[in-house]
């Protein structure tokens, strides 16, 4: 019975250590900054799907870069009643640009669709459709979002991102 019970003990700690070894292990960039982006992300990809689009899947680096698209439109520009003008779009643009330029995105990063929503996201009075039914969107394989919660801005964006090597 000893030796059954020594035998099972090293079955075991060969078990743990498989477990350990296999690498069960999450990717930090896919891990959600705040439970309103988790739900904002949620919400754009039940939507998305329910009308038959696909999505791509949750970036914090690229999310890091959608924070410095809403902090150009917002500092440089302001906002119009939630809608912002071309120049605007340039300044979300060249924020984008700069992130690849200064090695935050990988080159090849392709930027599809910037998008301001003016309400929480988190409160799901935003449909979304706006932005998944844009004609790039399909092309983006990666989404980042920042949400502003003294002003309940959230800024969507959809990109490709290269696979790093």
């Amino acid at each position: 019975m000893k030796l059954f019970k020594r035998l099972l003990a090293v079955a075991l700690i060969g078990v743990m250590a498989l477990t350990v070894l296999a690498g069960c292990t999450v990717d930090p960039d896919t891990v959600f900054e705040s439970d309103t982006i988790c739900q904002a992300y949620d919400n754009l990809t039940n939507k998305a799907s329910d009308d038959g689009y696909s999505t791509g899947t949750y970036s914090r680096k690229l999310s890091s870069v959608a924070k410095a698209m809403y902090s150009a439109i917002s500092g440089a520009y302001g906002f119009n009643n939630g809608e912002y003008s071309a120049d605007c779009d340039k300044a979300a643009k060249a924020a984008f640009a700069k992130a690849v330029t200064d090695g935050k995105l990988p080159a090849g990063s392709t930027l599809y669709v910037g998008y301001l929503v003016t309400n929480p996201a988190s409160y799901g009075s935003f449909d979304y459709k706006s932005v998944y039914t844009d004609s790039e969107y399909e092309m983006a394989n990666t989404i980042g979002l920042y949400y502003n919660g003294s002003n309940g801005y959230l800024m969507i964006v959809a990109a490709y991102i290269p696979a790093s090597k």
